[in-house]
């Protein structure tokens, strides 16, 4: 039986990863744009190795450079033996051209794993829209934490924000990033969307969870992804 998604809110995403590690099927995404619950699920998809195929690609929004729209559109072609067909019409947008080049010149794309190295920590956090005072505060916080003996992986210093491949490359070195950290860590931006995805990663690969500016918001038990947060940091016997 073929997976197909939409938005998942709602879902029992626990027997959802069930379904999604038995099948050796393309996934069918209908992607929602900037629908949080939707970014949660791709990540588990990214980290979990799946093919996917988008059930509404002629309706998304590619231009810019660097969106998740178009870094699924990659991702969906990556592993495609479809692409390109014959008479190149499935080559289309700029990127395609560029992921033409990488299979031509045979570039290999690893799988991420899942390999922890103790006392490592990847931190989660907004990169794009990050603000000064941001940035200075997981800067100081990540300095205490390597004083402590820690690794850490801080994405807007460690992870090569430059991707022809309109973002598929940094989910991956994050994801690798993530899979190799024995904990993952979380600045929190409710509207960063990206920390959506990585944390549907973090969620796939098991990683117990620290937030580390929970005094700067409120949790809205509303919305996906701050219940998500609230379940993966806190004791189960105190999740109502």
């Amino acid at each position: 039986m073929e997976l197909k998604y939409g938005d998942v809110y709602g879902f029992n995403i626990d027997e959802e990863i069930i379904k999604i590690e038995n099948t050796k099927e393309k996934i069918g995404i209908k992607v929602i744009p900037d629908n949080k619950a939707q970014l949660f699920l791709m990540g588990i998809l990214f980290a979990a190795n799946k093919r996917i195929k988008l059930l509404n690609k002629k309706d998304l929004d590619m231009s810019g450079k660097k969106t998740f729209n178009i870094m699924f559109s990659i991702w969906e072609n990556v592993y495609n033996t479809n692409f390109p067909n014959r008479k190149r019409t499935n080559v289309v947008h700029w990127f395609d051209e560029i992921l033409l080049n990488e299979k031509k010149n045979k570039t290999v794309f690893k799988p991420i794993l899942n390999n922890e190295i103790d006392k490592k920590l990847f931190l989660i956090c907004p990169v794009k829209d990050a603000n000064k005072k941001q940035l200075e505060k997981m800067r100081k916080y990540l300095k205490q934490k390597r004083d402590e003996g820690y690794l850490t992986h801080f994405p807007h210093d460690d992870t090569n924000q430059v991707d022809s491949l309109g973002g598929y490359n940094i989910c991956k070195e994050n994801g690798n990033a993530i899979g190799s950290s024995s904990e993952v860590h979380i600045y929190y931006d409710p509207s960063s969307r990206g920390s959506a995805f990585d944390l549907g990663m973090a969620y796939y690969m098991k990683k117990s969870l620290h937030i580390i500016n929970e005094r700067e918001f409120v949790y809205n038990m509303s919305d996906y992804i701050d219940k998500k947060i609230y379940e993966m940091s806190k004791p189960k016997t105190l999740i109502k």
